[in-house]
């Protein structure tokens, strides 16, 4: 809960990026606390979802949905 407190506390938007797909792991994986905060999550699509997560931010920024 820490990493929530302190994504909250910056109030900065983030995507939450997952390399496997948490909810096909172990059950304890399913529990997500920070899906009510992100902006979106991209999970399953290994290292890659870095890169489709700065894509998106990216998208954001240009379409002035987030602040520069």
């Amino acid at each position: 809960m820490s990493l929530r407190d302190a994504l909250l506390a910056v109030e900065r938007p983030f995507i939450e990026v997952h390399l496997s797909d948490p909810a096909t792991r172990e059950p304890f994986r399913s529990v997500n606390y920070l899906h009510d905060i992100a902006l979106e999550s991209i999970v399953g699509q290994g290292a890659s979802g870095y890169s489709l997560a700065l894509d998106s931010i990216a998208r954001r920024v240009a379409a002035g949905e987030l602040p520069r």
